[in-house]
């Protein structure tokens, strides 16, 4: 693997304005002993986003480049390919628009994982927001993503990886882009897919497969977190589950029943993470019957998601590390893309 001499930090945008001034504020407070720049492709914000990131590339203390897509071009990996063909960092640094940087620190710490030529991925821990909802910190404490331990995954033994099924499988495959970093010379061997979920997923799958490592640094923070409501969990849910049975093969739940056991079984862990709160029994119950509510929206969705019949062909990185594209247009852009 080639070292690590310059970086790249990546930024999708769209109607971001609400966490965007911390967020490059943040930037610039980065301390960093390697030539870096940063590039970002907004999706058509009509909130301001667009103007702000233009005055403050003006003044930014790194170069900045500045890229606008029409909205229905949007696309996880597309975008993402695009931010990355744009710059030619040796390290691709992925944010996205509401993840803030904790420390002046972050993007250095972020980068030293990479002086072991084997880690092929990092990602970082995400910290719920100072105020983000009860219930959104008891959610988080099980996540991956919000792990307070390092955690570095190969594939050790590639027969057993090969004879395990895609429930286990996917165990491995805990990445997350909302603020992550990827080797260039292996993005180039493995663009993102086109996929509207799952590419960092489908990502670390590939790294992976081939043989490198993914590191959840939990020293390199990111203030991250959603305060989401039963509707948008559910959706989210569903279009988790319907990934898993495309992309991985893999259905979340068999059967609808299962969604009620799941109920009960997460509810037990909720219960003891709620006690622990130390609030007024009454108060207690509520936020329980509410977790109730919440969770059995992800449960259904993941359920409903994984009814669907398609599945696409696994991705891997390629031998080569050349790259030939393509380009046909047919039709008007914007409105046929």
């Amino acid at each position: 693997m080639r070292p690590i001499r310059s970086v790249s930090v990546l930024i999708p945008t769209w109607q971001g304005l609400g966490f965007l001034g911390r967020l490059l504020g943040a930037l610039e407070e980065q301390r960093l002993d390697l030539p870096w720049d940063v590039a970002v492709v907004d999706s058509g914000s009509t909130d301001g986003t667009w103007e702000h990131l233009q005055a403050w590339a003006a003044s930014a203390p790194v170069e900045v480049d500045l890229h606008r897509i029409h909205g229905v071009e949007f696309d996880h990996g597309d975008t993402r390919n695009l931010l990355a063909a744009r710059t030619s960092g040796d390290l691709l640094v992925y944010l996205t628009q509401d993840a803030i940087p904790s420390s002046p620190r972050w993007l250095a710490t972020l980068v030293a994982n990479f002086d072991d030529p084997e880690v092929g991925g990092v990602t970082c821990r995400n910290v719920p927001r100072p105020d983000a909802r009860l219930l959104t910190r008891v959610f988080s404490a099980d996540d991956p993503g919000y792990a307070e331990e390092r955690r570095v995954t190969r594939i050790a033994d590639p027969e057993a990886y090969a004879a395990a099924d895609p429930y286990e499988r996917r165990l491995l495959y805990n990445f997350n882009d909302v603020a992550s970093a990827i080797r260039r010379e292996l993005w180039e061997r493995h663009p993102f897919p086109r996929t509207s979920f799952g590419e960092d997923i489908l990502m670390a799958r590939a790294l992976l497969e081939a043989g490198f490592a993914i590191v959840h640094d939990a020293e390199a923070t990111v203030e991250h977190s959603h305060d989401y409501g039963r509707d948008e969990l559910y959706r989210r849910g569903r279009i988790d589950g319907r990934f898993n049975a495309e992309w991985l093969d893999r259905r979340c739940l068999e059967r609808e029943g299962d969604v009620e056991v799941l109920v009960e079984r997460v509810a037990r862990g909720d219960a003891t993470a709620i006690g622990a709160l130390g609030l007024p029994p009454a108060q207690a119950g509520r936020l329980l019957d509410q977790s109730r509510h919440l969770r059995r929206a992800v449960f259904q969705g993941l359920y409903d998601g994984g009814t669907s019949p398609v599945r696409h062909p696994g991705t891997a990185l390629l031998e080569r590390t050349d790259l030939s594209v393509l380009f046909v247009v047919h039709g008007f852009p914007p409105d046929t893309w």
